[in-house]
């Protein structure tokens, strides 16, 4: 007994002194060796994840820098940091050789990854981000989940941590979460992402320090306390990072890369690869009977693995037995189709064929006159008769318009007095995505005095908004999505702009945190 503590405390003072010496060496910290990397390489092995990736040809089309396919740009020390220093978060990241191992990490050996990462953002950020802004948390802490599960809702790491969050067993029940033989509530996206911000809302309450807290996160309050107490009391993660656990060092710069990349993908000639996984905000209710997904699925005919990403909470596949009902996430469709038959989720487990198969939904009994632009839309866009399901207002008349650079569905819908999910349901968009130069459909009352951005002759314009002049000698550059002052200034290299002169045209500081739509001054 005495022998094998002896042999376990030498173990781990020789590990932790040559994390000490690598780090006073000032030696880069190899990704391949952390758990970052692991998790990443588990979501390239997941064949159910693997079964939604699909590349896009819009993908391409954000190739802004004109980039060959198969080029990897590569950028100065410099260059990164200043980018780095720009990005929009509430508290500072630092640049540093470990950093820059986690960018070479994901824009050099993890291309393929990286790309599957920027298109996962659209199915969880949408979830995540309202959550931390509910909660009172810097958004740029979403990027946790990267770093944490690679979006990868099944991941599992090496300490049993499991879920989108990584929570292991007792942080998971202590913060809310249901764990047991059938259900897994860290494999949740809502759930799991609420425990997550009451988590990091603690931790900020003890050090106040947000850096700290994403340490914290990862290897625990004592674990940091300690750390403290070695480093002489020093608050301050940079100070205190020699005393941490070799895969801590790791994690706050594995995070500040992540954030980066997130950012500046564009730079480094990454695009999204898609998936077709979503979360709908509708459910159906089962209770007193035991009933497998694979029973709901064919219940009503559809895919079981889409079932199962979309309830990933069931560990088995199974819905337990209970009175109180458990709530499985469909489709609007199948939703809407329960509630017409409430009767379909008695006695699931029995082969008596269901009629949700040749169920279409009816919103829309009256014919709706809808009168089409004289410039015609790309084939892609054209108005399906059939599909009943686009729920079309009575009385409503159909333009299109084509999406300008920087603009989002929110505007769109804003601009003609239209749901956001109408526009969605009309043009099949996935994941709230659209393109500049996207042609979508929106109906709107034959009584209102709007139309779209493309020429059409039948309907009266809607005001447009003022076109910003700009005094001679200079000009007005609109922010882009993702634009930041370092991008602005490499759009303008052949007069030399630089972020001071952007700031000094504009009464603004490197600081300042850009807005989409905003128009900036550039002194030609």
């Amino acid at each position: 007994m005495k022998r094998s503590i002896i042999i376990s405390l030498l173990f781990f003072l020789t590990n932790y002194f040559v994390g000490i010496s690598q780090h006073s060496a000032g030696e880069p910290i190899i990704p391949e060796n952390t758990a970052v990397a692991e998790i990443m390489d588990s979501l390239l092995a997941d064949y159910e994840m693997q079964f939604f990736y699909k590349t896009r040809q819009d993908s391409v089309n954000q190739n802004r820098f004109g980039f060959a396919p198969d080029y990897i740009p590569r950028y100065s020390q410099a260059e990164t940091a200043q980018r780095i220093k720009e990005l929009c978060t509430v508290f500072p990241l630092e640049y540093n050789a470990h950093v820059q191992a986690f960018i070479d990490m994901y824009t050099v050996r993890k291309r393929e990854l990286t790309s599957r990462l920027l298109g996962l953002q659209y199915v969880y950020f949408p979830i995540i981000e309202p959550i931390l802004d509910q909660m009172g948390i810097p958004l740029e802490l979403k990027y946790l989940c990267v770093i944490e599960s690679a979006f990868n809702p099944y991941a599992r790491s090496r300490a049993a941590a499991v879920g989108l969050w990584q929570f292991i067993i007792g942080t998971g029940k202590q913060y809310g979460l249901r764990i047991d033989s059938y259900i897994d509530e860290r494999c949740d996206p809502y759930k799991a992402s609420i425990a997550a911000a009451k988590y990091l809302k603690n931790l900020y309450s003890i050090y106040n320090d947000w850096p700290l807290v994403i340490a914290a996160y990862n290897c625990g309050p004592g674990t940091i306390n300690r750390a403290i107490r070695y480093a002489g009391g020093k608050v301050n993660y940079w100070h205190i990072q020699r005393y941490l656990p070799i895969e801590t060092q790791a994690y706050v710069p594995a995070f500040i890369a992540a954030t980066y990349i997130m950012n500046y993908a564009a730079e480094h000639n990454l695009y999204p690869v898609w998936t077709d996984l979503a979360f709908p905000q509708e459910f159906i209710s089962v209770s007193n009977q035991k009933v497998s997904l694979d029973q709901l699925a064919s219940r009503f005919n559809c895919d079981s693995r889409v079932l199962k990403l979309m309830n990933p909470e069931y560990k088995t596949g199974v819905v337990p037995y209970a009175t109180a009902p458990f709530k499985v996430r469909v489709t609007d469709k199948i939703a809407d189709w329960v509630k017409l038959h409430p009767e379909a989720l008695e006695n699931i487990t029995s082969t008596e064929p269901s009629t949700y198969s040749t169920y279409q939904p009816k919103y829309n009994p009256v014919p709706v006159p809808v009168v089409v632009s004289h410039t015609s839309p790309p084939p892609s866009s054209a108005p399906n008769p059939t599909n009943s399901y686009e729920n079309i207002p009575v009385g409503s008349k159909l333009i299109y318009h084509t999406v300008a650079t920087g603009e989002s569905i929110g505007q769109i819908a804003d601009r003609y007095h239209v749901e956001i999910g109408n526009i969605i349901n009309w043009n099949s968009i996935q994941n709230y995505y659209i393109q500049p130069g996207q042609s979508l459909k929106v109906y709107i009352p034959v009584n209102q005095q709007y139309a779209s951005n493309t020429a059409n002759p039948a309907v009266k314009a809607y005001p447009a908004a003022p076109v910003k002049t700009a005094a001679k000698g200079a000009r007005y550059h609109k922010v882009q999505y993702g634009e930041s002052l370092w991008s602005i200034t490499t759009l303008y290299k052949t007069i030399g702009l630089s972020i001071d002169k952007i700031c000094s045209y504009n009464k603004i500081t490197p600081q300042t945190k850009l807005k989409v739509g905003q128009f900036l001054i550039i002194q030609l």
